[in-house]
């Protein structure tokens, strides 16, 4: 269908501000705010036009910050129910182009170079570009599951992000969303043969889990003890700013399924991501044991940053009954055990 003239007016005038903004004066100039919020006299389908050739266009725009603008815009009309598919190959193309065309060292050299001196002498466009673009694309692949699957399995586009993270925010926010996984998870108290199954989403490292998971589960299995700190919580689930000095600590001992004793050994280590919990018949399981250790801790810096695209939590689906509990107990070599030591 050929373009009518309202509309490429409208697609020649954004991208022309674009290719001619800086961030001189430190914000978006009044043209451009202008531009980005004059669409009312276009129907959807006119604006959904302008926007998809407005995306494609930001490839041919030098300015970072002009560039990133546009990526904003259309990441707040995802917010408010575009269809993610409709730009997000475009702005990441124009993102990832940006980020090699930086030169930064990849992991293995990271050592021998000077990022202070590098941030220092950084164009503060591009500083804030990046990270309009890092929240443009949260917007985006949050609401892109195929995609964020593609992006989690690229390892050059991993590799490029990774490269920016020492000197952008949005490319830590870009990492921190592709970290984050979601899964059905079985949880057995191994001493006191309670079973429950529960969902959990949006997490990066075990610890963050074992705090939502000592919440979910307070009211049901053995061993919970009373949650004291209300606003570690809410901290843990992104309803509240940052909090000074904040820490959890382990109710029980969190061990693989396919150990039949607590042992430091098969532990399941806070640090790692929640998709490296061990698998029996594809299901993913925990045992529960008494503590092994004096005291297992962590501090809040395992449940940032924050992204409000993907929030976090874990639910209580069921708590499984004997028959179910039994079998899951025989999986993972327990029952038998048990019974010979009684």
């Amino acid at each position: 269908m050929k373009m009518n003239i309202k509309t490429k007016k409208y697609i020649d005038r954004l991208l022309e501000l674009a290719k001619s903004e800086s961030f001189t004066d430190g914000s978006i100039s009044e043209p451009f705010v202008e531009a980005l919020n004059g669409m009312d006299d276009l129907n959807r389908e006119e604006k959904i036009e302008v926007k998809v050739a407005v995306s494609k266009g930001m490839l041919e725009v030098k300015s970072v910050f002009g560039a990133s603008v546009l990526a904003i815009w259309l990441g707040g009309a995802v917010e408010n129910g575009d269809s993610p598919e409709l730009y997000l190959d475009a702005i990441l193309e124009k993102f990832l182009a940006i980020a090699k065309s930086l030169d930064l060292p990849i992991s293995d050299e990271e050592d021998a170079f000077d990022y202070d001196a590098y941030i220092e002498n950084m164009d503060e466009g591009l500083k804030q570009g990046l990270q309009f673009f890092g929240q443009s694309l949260v917007a985006h692949i949050a609401r892109s599951p195929q995609k964020r699957k593609e992006i989690q399995h690229n390892s050059e586009i991993i590799e490029t992000i990774e490269s920016l993270i020492p000197v952008s925010y949005g490319a830590l926010w870009i990492d921190e969303l592709l970290k984050k996984v979601s899964n059905d998870l079985v949880v057995i108290h191994a001493e006191q043969h309670v079973a429950v199954r529960v969902r959990y989403k949006n997490l990066s490292n075990c610890f963050h889990l074992f705090t939502l998971l000592q919440e979910a589960l307070v009211e049901v299995m053995p061993d919970s003890q009373k949650i004291e700190n209300k606003e570690l919580l809410l901290f843990a689930k992104g309803l509240i700013p940052d909090l000074d000095e904040v820490s959890d600590k382990a109710w029980w001992h969190y061990g693989i399924a396919s150990s039949t004793e607590a042992n430091i050994v098969a532990s399941i280590w806070g640090e790692m991501s929640p998709m490296g919990i061990s698998t029996i018949d594809d299901e993913q399981i925990i045992l529960l044991w008494s503590p092994i250790m004096g005291s297992r801790s962590w501090d809040g810096s395992f449940f940032t940053p924050f992204l409000e695209a993907t929030p976090p939590s874990v639910e209580l689906l069921e708590v499984l009954n004997q028959d179910e509990t039994k079998q899951y107990l025989e999986k993972c070599g327990l029952s038998t055990k048990r019974q010979e030591n009684q």
